[in-house]
């Protein structure tokens, strides 16, 4: 084949090849219509001339062109032509041009990855795999070599559904096209069974042994004995291999190659949240700005923080309010949590003499027009840490604090402005601010969904966004869908009491890569549109903090726009701090 004299439905010129596989041929091309490079993979010939094959390949490839995924390597068009040397009628796919190679190639580039990098690729993996589960799409052949790269270093997931064309799964070795990725083969696929969503988590599982190892979890002299090791034997210690990746990496990755479907993960958003989990645990810090920058920077340190997340499903409150009614204010915070001694586990908020938690916020019920003494009042219990006073020297340390809080309370009163307001009734400069801020009490917390249909978001899990606890956190619901197709966002309140001034808002959640609004208001609106806008953050960090710039209110919006990875799935609020 001349490549230079090659076009395909009279508008792609083939101009060099890229890779060769089981299938067939992927070559770099020019989409003279839309003066665009696209990628063009050319089947083999003998897989032409099979006719039930072509019939279950137009039949996946057009489900797998309807697939809109930033993840998801774009289908263009579809086609067949004998325009080559050997006048032979064959099929190609036309799709989305990656220039950055595979995962594959980085890999054997770059080495075995560290464990929090690993763990973004293996979160945007089953983001995008969760969208086409959800679409019916069972990927079937996930591997290093179907995930791209993009010229700027974004994942992108190939092949959607083309393997169930190729795939004859009754007979294992009637076909070199099986034999070429049994290395990622699941334990009923090796066995002839139908996969199912749950065969793509077990490959994503082998995929992320792969990265940690540098290999596959199973190795033979041949494909047969591979893919009976897939069904009979445990795969090795990740640990052994490699000391520094952690036992919780290791148990996820291990969750998702269980050998029974039934002990792995149930979906892909439920594995997804698992690995989001892995990697706040490893860095309170880390950013999705570039999740699978697989060439560039190191893992971020170790970090304290953790979160406690169940995996499973959330559904809206049968108990919702009706459309414009009050939110429900959060109940009563746990009591005493029992905590572990070690790693990954945050202090509880200490008052200044070190001594006691913090007191808990009131639990309040809120209305759109409360006013400053007409809300309701219900004391949380506080937690049951700390009931225990310290003696002797501690004693004199308690003598100091209360001196200085009776200082600070003087002050105070003497200038008769909220802390972050200068003296003179305007906002603090930058230094003042930075000197003077702190923590601000909040006296209520709720959920604030007015597009929720009436319905609710867990009010019963607010108050663990203000608990002092970042091992605890409010979610949303989850959605099977992008949250900007079904409604502008969702988000907690939250209630000061009276007009204060804030500099900072600072939000700490499990699941980074979200994107949010901070708003203020004097009243309770119905709606987010009643807020003031004071700052926002796309693909927020772990731990984000916008600059409100001494902005005065008294109820204060944290509004989610845009879940982690920007499709379905949930968002995780563990701590908001107002200070001002």
């Amino acid at each position: 084949m001349t490549p230079q004299t090659v076009t395909l439905a009279q508008r792609y010129v083939l101009e060099s090849r890229i890779a060769a596989g089981g299938m067939g041929t992927v070559w770099r091309a020019r989409d003279q219509v839309l003066a665009r490079t696209v990628a063009v993979k050319i089947l083999h010939p003998a897989l032409s001339e099979d006719d039930q094959f072509i019939e279950r390949f137009r039949r996946e490839a057009f489900a797998a062109a309807r697939l809109t995924h930033p993840d998801i390597v774009a289908i263009y068009d579809t086609g067949h032509e004998a325009t080559f040397d050997d006048n032979t009628n064959r099929h190609y796919i036309v799709m989305e041009y990656c220039p950055g190679g595979t995962l594959k190639d980085a890999l054997q580039q770059a080495g075995p990855f560290a464990p929090a990098r690993a763990l973004e690729v293996g979160s945007r993996i089953c983001g995008a795999l969760g969208y086409a589960h959800r679409k019916g799409v069972i990927h079937r052949d996930v591997k290093p070599e179907n995930v791209l790269l993009s010229e700027d270093g974004d994942l992108k997931v190939a092949d959607f559904g083309i393997a169930k064309a190729a795939f004859a799964l009754s007979d294992l070795t009637s076909t070199g096209v099986i034999l070429g990725t049994v290395t990622h083969i699941s334990p009923e696929q090796a066995q002839g069974e139908e996969p199912d969503a749950r065969s793509d988590l077990y490959a994503v599982g082998v995929l992320l042994f792969e990265l940690l190892a540098g290999h596959p979890p199973f190795q033979a002299d041949t494909e047969i004995a591979i893919a009976m090791q897939h069904v009979n034997k445990a795969p090795p210690s990740l640990r052994g291999l490699r000391a520094d990746v952690p036992k919780r990496v290791e148990a996820v990755v291990f969750h998702a190659l269980a050998k029974d479907p039934g002990d792995r993960y149930p979906s892909a958003e439920e594995m997804r949240s698992a690995l989001e989990t892995a990697i706040y645990n490893l860095g309170p810090a880390r950013s999705y700005e570039r999740p699978p920058g697989v060439l560039g920077e190191e893992a971020s340190r170790p970090g304290r923080s953790r979160t406690r997340r169940d995996g499973r499903r959330r559904s809206r409150s049968s108990a919702a309010p009706a459309p414009g009614a009050a939110p429900k204010a959060a109940p009563a915070s746990a009591g005493d949590r029992s905590r572990v001694v070690g790693d990954e586990v945050d202090a509880f908020p200490m008052t200044p003499g070190g001594t006691d938690p913090a007191p808990a916020p009131t639990t309040r019920v809120l209305s759109p027009d409360a006013s400053d003494d007409r809300t309701r009042e219900t004391p949380r219990p506080a937690s049951a840490h700390g009931t225990t006073q310290r003696r002797g020297g501690a004693i004199a340390t308690m003598a100091v604090v209360v001196i200085a809080a009776v200082i600070a309370v003087a002050a105070f009163n003497s200038t008769d402005t909220d802390p972050g307001e200068s003296p003179g009734g305007g906002p603090a400069t930058k230094a003042e601010g930075d000197a003077r801020s702190r923590p601000l009490d909040v006296e209520t917390v709720a959920d604030f969904d007015p597009h929720g249909e009436g319905q609710s978001e867990h009010p019963e899990e607010a108050g663990l966004a203000v608990d002092g606890d970042r091992s605890t956190a409010w979610t949303t619901e989850t959605y099977d869908d992008a949250l900007e197709l079904l409604k502008p966002g969702v988000g907690l309140v939250f209630d000061l009491g009276r007009r204060r001034a804030v500099e900072r808002v600072k939000v700490i959640s499990p699941q980074p890569g979200y994107a949010f609004e901070v708003k203020t208001a004097g009243s309770l609106p119905g709606d987010e549109t009643g807020f003031t806008d004071v700052g926002a953050q796309n693909r927020a960090p772990a731990a984000a903090t916008i600059d409100t710039a001494g902005a005065r209110g008294r109820y204060w919006l944290v509004w989610i726009t845009k879940l982690p990875g920007g499709d379905g799935g949930t968002a995780s609020l563990a701590e908001v701090k107002l200070l001002g």
